[in-house]
């Protein structure tokens, strides 16, 4: 059993270090959502037919020292 606990935001939830998040909807382009962690981010677009598109993974820089 998982020890996360699952939190409800305004567009969608934060499951432990993810969080889940509704972006766009359209019914001629399908959905957009997005998986973010403290490190990454990725797009993810659902089409009308039920394809899934990967958006490119962003990764969260660092910050530089000074």
């Amino acid at each position: 059993m998982s020890s996360y606990e699952l939190r409800e935001t305004p567009f969608g939830f934060e499951w432990g270090p993810v969080s889940i998040e509704r972006l766009v909807s359209d019914d001629g382009w399908g959905v957009m959502f997005s998986v973010k962690t403290p490190r990454e981010k990725m797009d993810i677009r659902v089409t009308p037919s039920g394809l899934i598109r990967l958006g490119k993974v962003v990764k969260a820089g660092r910050p530089k020292k000074s």
